[in-house]
């Protein structure tokens, strides 16, 4: 009776070992394989090429008052 509940017990810590251990393999594969595949390209665009459209330059708007300010003159 010993040796079965011991055999058991070592087939679930296997099959607990083999579950984590190969978590981590997939995890590293999938890394190396976004290295191996990423690139990098220039953008090419021409010298009157823009990325946004020319936009005016902002007007200064004068701020109200203060009533506190108003109250002083």
């Amino acid at each position: 009776m010993q040796l079965l509940i011991n055999i058991s017990s070592m087939c679930w810590i296997l099959i607990l070992f083999s579950l984590i251990s190969c978590s981590g393999l997939e995890q590293g594969e999938q890394e190396k394989l976004r290295r191996l595949n990423a690139q990098g390209e220039c953008i090419y665009r021409n010298h009157d090429e823009f990325l946004y459209p020319d936009i005016e330059n902002p007007k200064q708007k004068p701020r109200g008052e203060y009533p506190w300010e108003v109250s002083k003159k």
